[in-house]
């Protein structure tokens, strides 16, 4: 009877704990707990960006999968097309061929490649943004006097010209999210005041004069999805920030404060601001990318060693 009842108790007691097993999932997991590691998340870049020397690199919205796409070249700005399969280039210059160039923005077996690298336009270009529509380039001439903003097929083509500055410089084009119109800042040849102005596409007729010398303007970005408000950073302050302002009530808002950031790009739903900002003294000093939650203030660290963002439509 003992033999019979140890029996009975050894064949429950292995019931049991082949039950726990069966209906556990710790018991199921991998060695090491927690379910192993994650997989990396699949590459899908949201953001370009100039980096090192003038490169171009691309990353996730969240900073992983950051891969260098075109290299060995000196870029100062960069503009995602709105289907994010190609990226415009100004002032690129190997052996000094100034201009606008466009790269193809591939991903293959799961990394980024940048191929095709072609010139649209020669000029000395240092600002360029692709426009939502996806058939043209807006860039400033920064070099010849008269100084302009002109549209060119992204295919390549004469240029036409959108506005003539005269000998005042121009920097930081933008467009409007419907493609109507295009931003950009001026600075005038006589009183080197500094404004935003606004174009009609079609026209070239100057709708709006926005903030003039009431700041050191030196970036913008338009906002997305029919929103009519611009991002831009007043370099005059230490520390600078950046703002934004709607064009129609003419309202300014601060956005971000730190030292030396600029380059403000939206998010495509508007709810951050991507841009970059400086850290350190002397040889020392390093530019970043960050991103910044609007309604939060909650700032996020992406890049190093990197400026010029580009978040896409």
């Amino acid at each position: 009877m003992k033999r019979r009842a140890g029996v009975t108790r050894l064949g429950l007691m292995c019931a049991l704990l082949a039950g726990a097993l069966f209906v556990s999932p710790l018991a199921a997991a991998p060695p090491g707990g927690g379910g192993g590691k994650p997989p990396a998340p699949p590459a899908d870049p949201a953001i370009a960006f100039v980096s090192g020397a003038g490169d171009v690199t691309v990353m996730n919205a969240d900073g992983s999968n950051r891969v260098t796409v075109l290299s060995g070249t000196a870029v100062n700005d960069v503009s995602w097309s709105p289907d994010a399969t190609h990226v415009a280039l100004a002032r690129v210059y190997p052996d000094l061929r100034n201009g606008i160039y466009v790269l193809d923005i591939g991903v293959g077996s799961g990394v980024p490649q940048g191929s095709n690298l072609r010139q649209v336009v020669s000029c000395n270009c240092w600002f360029v943004a692709w426009s939502p529509l996806g058939a043209e380039l807006a860039f400033t001439r920064t070099g010849a006097v008269p100084r302009t903003v002109e549209v060119v097929s992204s295919a390549g083509g004469t240029p036409m010209v959108l506005y003539d500055g005269g000998g005042g410089t121009l920097q930081h084009v933008t467009w409007s999210s419907d493609g109507t119109r295009v931003a950009f800042i001026e600075q005038d040849a006589v009183t080197f005041e500094r404004s935003i102005k606004i174009v009609e596409r079609s026209t070239g007729t100057v709708t709006h004069t926005l903030l003039q010398g009431q700041y050191y303007l030196s970036s913008l970005d338009w906002a997305r999805q029919g929103v009519d408000t611009l991002a831009f950073n007043n370099g005059a302050e230490d520390p600078s920030r950046i703002y934004r302002i709607d064009i129609d009530s003419r309202v300014v808002t601060p956005v971000v404060t730190a030292r030396l950031c600029g380059y403000p790009s939206w998010s495509p739903n508007n709810g951050k601001i991507v841009y970059c900002e400086r850290s350190g003294k002397g040889n020392r000093q390093t530019d970043s990318i960050l991103t910044i939650d609007i309604a939060t203030g909650l700032k996020q660290t992406l890049a190093t060693n990197a400026w010029a963002p580009d978040w896409r439509r």
